[in-house]
């Protein structure tokens, strides 16, 4: 479908420019894997300005979002979807790029889920003559996302909860903290209201199927809900752990593993799904998805401790041994999984105090920096099109830092200060990096930087 666009793209270049001779056309890749991080739209923006510049200008925000042309909406969804899975989207990425290739399938589509792509799309679109646009869709996609439960759509509630994590981190990404959790909280309601934390184990393939989107939307509202909890402090609307929410749906598994997920634990036995997990029982999914989960169930039981008790011992080995099971980097969701591991390490210990709560809390503040210190993960996160979640997990790393660097000073010592220094700086030339494209990362970094002033760390 994206050689598709490019030709349409062509095509109107051409009745721009008819002398220009036309290029041969280079076939992409097929694999949404090789497509870039944010789809260039060209020419066929270029018309789309002329058109809007050459007249009358848009007077009113509300009515701009209807003067997008439809091929340009379908390049915006598109581009999006390319990146989604950082972005908490959890249907079938490859079935909404050939129902938006599509025109009858498209127009089976869920009108709240084509808003928040596009949403989306503009908001990664690089392109900056289509950037005044983006209010006039963030405020059609929340009108649309207000009224989603009315549908009679059989899947309305999946179409609800994914429009609300998109909103979630689209917020989120964007700093404003407050809005994001309100989207938090609409998609926990909405997961819990089906009863998804419930879903009974498949007798059959066919079976599950039709159930598995509703356990990775459970699962991906659960996580995002736990890690922004977990690294904020805010009051998470799930508790996990004794006396929390009873959670008996199994963990996602890919669909290379269909079976393994349809042969899952009886309901009930040994306590759930959570249980099973923390006591390292096996659970058998070891998908990039249900690693992600884990890791975010992790960090927040990690954050429920109380500042200034005891380690939980059995917490911490369960953290170590899952860090030291975890696979090679080999994406952006097992990259989060990983820095979400090391930090679920950081809240466990850093309110303790104790000399090798100390050391444990530098050692994984030290594995984040050499994580990121990978040429092929710089190369992935250089242009902020990541989970949002990475802002603060790298704030929170360089802390630890700036902790360090002031006991050292406090200390009158000089061993060890300019290798934590140069990790400190290393950090922040990350977020540098990525901030011009990130506004939540431009906020972290100010405040670390305002952090290391008041600390009188040097960061030039």
């Amino acid at each position: 479908m994206l050689e598709q666009i490019r030709i349409l793209q062509q095509r109107i270049n051409d009745l721009q420019n008819p002398s220009t001779p036309r290029q041969p056309q280079q076939r992409m890749p097929s694999s949404s894997s090789a497509a870039p991080s944010q789809m260039p739209l060209g020419p066929l923006l270029s018309y789309f300005h002329s058109q809007q510049t050459s007249g009358t200008n848009v007077s009113a925000s509300s009515a701009m979002a209807a003067e997008v042309p439809p091929i340009v909406l379908q390049a915006l969804a598109h581009n999006f979807l390319h990146n989604a899975s950082s972005f908490g989207f959890f249907l079938d990425t490859q079935a909404f790029h050939e129902a938006i290739q599509n025109q009858t399938l498209q127009s089976n589509l869920p009108s709240v889920l084509l808003n928040v792509m596009h949403l989306w799309g503009i908001h990664l679109s690089t392109d900056a003559r289509i950037a005044r646009y983006e209010p006039a869709l963030l405020a059609r996609a929340l009108d649309s996302t207000a009224s989603s439960l009315t549908s009679t759509h059989p899947r309305t509630l999946l179409h609800g909860a994914q429009a609300e994590v998109l909103l979630a981190t689209y917020f989120l990404r964007n700093g404003r903290m407050v809005e994001g959790r309100y989207h938090i909280s609409a998609a926990v309601g909405i997961v819990l209201s089906g009863r998804w934390n419930q879903i009974q184990p498949a007798s059959n393939l066919d079976e599950l199927r039709e159930r598995r989107e509703q356990v990775a939307a459970f699962w991906n509202v659960l996580t995002i809900d736990g890690v922004w909890a977990g690294i904020h402090d805010w009051a998470p609307n799930v508790i996990v752990g004794p006396g929390g929410l009873d959670i008996q749906t199994s963990l996602p598994a890919d669909d290379s593993n269909l079976r393994a997920q349809a042969s899952v634990f009886p309901v009930g036995s040994d306590g759930g799904t959570l249980a099973r997990f923390m006591a390292d029982l096996p659970d058998h999914p070891d998908s990039p998805a249900a690693l992600h989960a884990k890791a975010g169930i992790l960090l927040a039981t990690a954050a429920m401790g109380r500042p200034g008790s005891p380690v939980d011992a059995a917490l911490d080995r369960r953290v170590a041994g899952f860090v030291a099971g975890l696979p090679a980097i080999q994406s952006k969701t097992t990259l989060i999984t990983h820095l979400l591991a090391r930090l679920a390490t950081i809240r466990l210990h850093l309110s303790v105090g104790a000399p090798d709560s100390r050391a444990k809390v530098l050692a994984a503040a030290r594995e984040v920096v050499g994580i990121l210190m990978d040429p092929a993960v710089a190369e992935e996160v250089k242009g902020g099109i990541v989970d949002p979640i990475i802002a603060p997990i790298l704030a929170r790393t360089a802390r630890v830092f700036i902790t360090e660097l002031a006991a050292v000073r406090a200390s009158g010592s000089n061993g060890g200060g300019q290798g934590l220094l140069e990790q400190l700086k290393f950090l922040v030339q990350v977020m540098q990096i990525m901030a011009p494209r990130f506004t939540l990362m431009a906020s972290q970094l100010e405040t670390i930087r305002q952090a290391c002033g008041s600390a009188r760390i040097p960061l030039a």
